[in-house]
């Protein structure tokens, strides 16, 4: 779907590395979890975003439920700054070259596309990528992020 470098940009803009909107939120500031990610599965029919968080002791997952509401609700409305952006293409386009390194991921990455009908997303995944706009993405947030049909599903420990 043409959505999907948008989604995936998303979910880099996120959760990626310790600069990332929801660690430098969550995990450094707030000090409520200690591990959080956001991803996007790349799928040809409709799929899911997930985000998956370990919350620190003393914190609830419905705190941090909120937390993490509250930042989506932010690229919703406010854009995306363009270094933040600029930050998202590169990292992306490292991303792609570091799948490359081996035999095997390459064979990998063609073969999903493959098994998904055709590799054309991949061949123009770099420009699409580049193409992407502030705009975009918050187009792409209040289209894909409805918190009223969404899904939570909370893991606890067992008493």
């Amino acid at each position: 779907h043409p959505d999907q470098p948008k989604l995936s940009a998303i979910s880099e803009m996120l959760s990626a590395g310790k600069s990332s909107r929801l660690y430098e939120e969550l995990v450094d500031k707030k000090q409520l979890v200690n591990q959080i990610y956001a991803y996007n599965m790349e799928n040809t029919d409709p799929g899911l975003f997930i985000f998956l968080a370990s919350c620190n002791p003393g914190v609830t997952a419905e705190t941090v439920e909120k937390e993490l509401i509250a930042q989506i609700e932010r690229i919703k409305k406010e854009k995306v700054s363009k270094e933040e952006l600029e930050k998202v293409k590169i990292s992306t386009k490292a991303d792609f070259v570091f799948s490359l390194d081996s035999s095997s991921e390459v064979a990998n990455l063609f073969g999903g596309y493959l098994a998904r009908g055709s590799i054309e997303p991949l061949l123009n995944y770099e420009d699409a990528i580049n193409a992407l706009s502030a705009k975009d993405i918050q187009e792409a947030a209040n289209r894909y992020f409805d918190f009223t049909q969404s899904t939570t599903i909370i893991l606890r420990k067992g008493e």
